[in-house]
């Protein structure tokens, strides 16, 4: 019986053992720090690891019992884990998680009546994305939200729960716009820029009349469009003239090509009419042409 009671709490031991076989053994060691009005709760990283730091991160390590922040570099043990802070009435001041030295995750923070002070996300040690914050009555004060750890976009500010002003960001930087200027001032200075615009057209118009030939001006410009006119109609004509010159000259041409065979023919007429009348005359029964013509007279 004894023999048995023995070998059961041997098989329960070695099942439990068992059971817990795949359970990860923590590599963190826990730290706690007494301030002046908060108490810190954190796990740092294991002696004999390192990471290679990032000089765009905020690294959080620890070393003589406090915690400290730097850029880009750390000299102590890295916080890796969890991480909480509380108040002297042990309610929750902040919490979060940290990787590596760096924050990430959602972070609350509370007022020390408990209402949520802010809610934020952290990235690679920047905080990132929406935000809220909040007064000791739990109501809402602002929402953003982060861009590479800078306010970023349209900033809603709140007073007792309700909207009262809009702020714009941009990368950190506010945009502020200019004020609303009153409307006389805004008559007068239009009025003044109007007239002071006007005095300079007058004053180039007046230089470029002083520089300008006199034909140049508004009525000089007119007599010259008419004597351009006028030069223009007399060029035309002197050039109709001289079409009409150089056709006659072309027809006279012609013509003095044409006339010695015009006279040629003339003289051949002349020269063959004698003969034919002889020819005529000297046919047999044919009669004088004069005494034809008398015969042939009407009474």
């Amino acid at each position: 019986m004894n023999r048995f009671y023995a070998l059961l709490v041997l098989l329960l031991t070695f099942a439990q053992a068992w059971a817990q076989r795949g359970i990860p053994v923590p590599v963190h060691n826990r730290v706690t720090i007494n301030y002046q009005d908060y108490i810190v709760y954190a796990e740092v990283m294991r002696s004999g690891q390192s990471v290679n730091p990032s000089e765009k991160s905020y690294y959080y390590w620890f070393k003589s019992n406090d915690i400290k922040r730097t850029r880009g570099d750390y000299e102590g043990k890295l916080l890796h884990g969890a991480y909480t802070e509380f108040y002297p009435n042990k309610n929750l001041r902040a919490k979060g998680q940290l990787r590596r030295g760096v924050k990430v995750g959602v972070w609350r923070s509370w007022h020390p009546n408990g209402e949520f002070k802010e809610i934020v996300r952290w990235k690679k040690g920047g905080r990132v994305g929406r935000y809220r914050m909040f007064d000791e009555a739990g109501d809402l004060v602002s929402t953003g939200k982060y861009r590479d750890e800078k306010l970023d976009g349209v900033i809603r500010i709140y007073r007792g729960g309700e909207l009262v002003e809009k702020q714009k960001f941009d990368n950190g930087v506010r945009v502020v716009k200019r004020a609303k200027e009153p409307r006389e001032k805004r008559k007068k200075r239009k009025a003044a820029k109007a007239e002071k615009a006007a005095e300079k057209a007058e004053a180039e118009a007046a230089k470029s009349t002083e520089n300008r030939p006199e034909g140049e001006t508004k009525t000089g410009r007119k007599k010259n469009k008419a004597d351009q006119q006028q030069a223009s109609a007399v060029k035309k004509a002197d050039g109709r003239q001289k079409a009409e010159k150089r056709d006659d000259n072309t027809d006279a041409a012609v013509k003095g090509k044409n006339r010695p065979e015009k006279r040629s023919a003339e003289k051949q007429a002349r020269t063959e009419a004698p003969a034919r009348k002889q020819k005529s005359a000297d046919a047999p029964g044919a009669e004088p042409e004069k005494k034809r013509k008398k015969e042939t007279a009407p009474n």
